[in-house]
């Protein structure tokens, strides 16, 4: 708070000037604009940072990818859960690969419980089990890695269990 009043009162006294100011400036204006912490996909593929009346929200916009509010439990086969893709506008989701959930899986508690909390407070289910993803962990191809989020970290592994949630993802 105290660096965005600073920030303002330098535009103000023209010490930052020209094309930064007016970054600076329209980076305040979209920050003024917000009701949601985090960029929101709708399933029609528009996005918005406030709530779009008639459409229904699809995932969040979080670490270089969009994570689907639901996921699909049950017992499916790492071949199953390749071919799970969703179309969300001109995008297509899978269910993340190795390097997307390895990110996520290096976040602090406190990241992924606020993560938590605004997938909850959208109806979804928080990030918390085994995860399919659509790219080999190891070197055998039937070495999928799966994302588990136990509370305290994530971690990847090659099992082969069949009982394991998929939760798409868009990847950007």
């Amino acid at each position: 708070l105290i660096t965005n009043q600073l920030t303002l009162l330098l535009i103000k006294k023209n010490i930052i000037m020209g094309q930064t100011k007016n970054i600076i400036l329209r980076k305040f204006k979209q920050l003024m604009n917000r009701e949601y912490p985090l960029e929101i996909l709708y399933d029609d593929g528009s996005r918005s940072w406030k709530p779009q009346e008639g459409k229904k929200p699809w995932g969040v916009f979080f670490e270089k990818g969009v994570i689907c509010f639901d996921e699909t439990e049950g017992e499916f086969s790492q071949e199953s859960a390749q071919n799970c893709h969703q179309q969300i506008g001109d995008k297509v989701s899978s269910c993340g690969s190795k390097e997307f959930w390895s990110r996520i899986a290096k976040k602090n508690i406190q990241e992924i419980e606020a993560l938590n909390s605004f997938i909850e407070s959208f109806g979804g289910k928080k990030i918390n089990g085994f995860y399919w993803t659509s790219t080999p962990h190891l070197q055998q191809k039937e070495g999928y890695a799966f994302y588990v989020y136990d509370g305290h970290k994530g971690v990847i592994t090659n099992c082969k269990y069949i009982n394991y949630k998929i939760r798409n993802v868009i990847e950007l």
